[in-house]
């Protein structure tokens, strides 16, 4: 399991983990990580170890502060990976681009989306490269991780 956080003695105000979405790594929350820590706030990034890190799934959340709120953010798949027990301890859940369900509910949209993945996932065993691309451009990654403006407001948490 790859948890980056910031060590230090003091209480952070805020606890933060973020898990992201299939295909990413934990360096797509860089620039959130920067923007907490700056803020004097424990952020944490799950791996899911898609480009080698192996991971053990569920993550547990290490919470090390109590008092602290928690926040978890996710990415897409991201949500599907936290666990419950981790879901229930949070103050905050914040979802991008997440979903419900994977496939849609009317069977004939359902089955093509059903298709469309087995097809990735085959062409994927081929040409991991071009799949991924294809995918991140297809999810707005580019917009996500490099045009949305990430501003940090702080709000009461009742």
């Amino acid at each position: 399991m790859d948890m980056r956080m910031d060590m230090r003695s003091e209480v952070p105000k805020l606890e933060v983990l973020a898990y992201h979405g299939w295909g990413f790594d934990n360096t797509c929350w860089r620039s959130w990580e920067t923007r907490f820590a700056q803020q004097g706030d424990r952020f944490l990034t799950s791996d899911r170890g898609y480009f080698g890190n192996p991971v053990e799934y569920p993550v547990q959340y290490p919470i090390q502060y109590p008092v602290s709120p928690k926040i978890i953010l996710t990415h897409s798949y991201g949500l599907h990976l936290c666990p419950i027990a981790q879901l229930e301890q949070t103050s905050l859940l914040v979802i991008l681009s997440g979903f419900l369900e994977f496939h849609p509910c009317q069977e004939s949209l359902r089955r093509r989306s059903q298709l469309i993945l087995q097809q990735m996932l085959a062409q994927f065993q081929e040409k991991p490269e071009v799949v991924l691309s294809h995918f991140k451009a297809k999810c707005d990654y580019f917009w996500l991780m490099h045009r949305c403006p990430m501003t940090c407001q702080r709000v009461p948490m009742t």
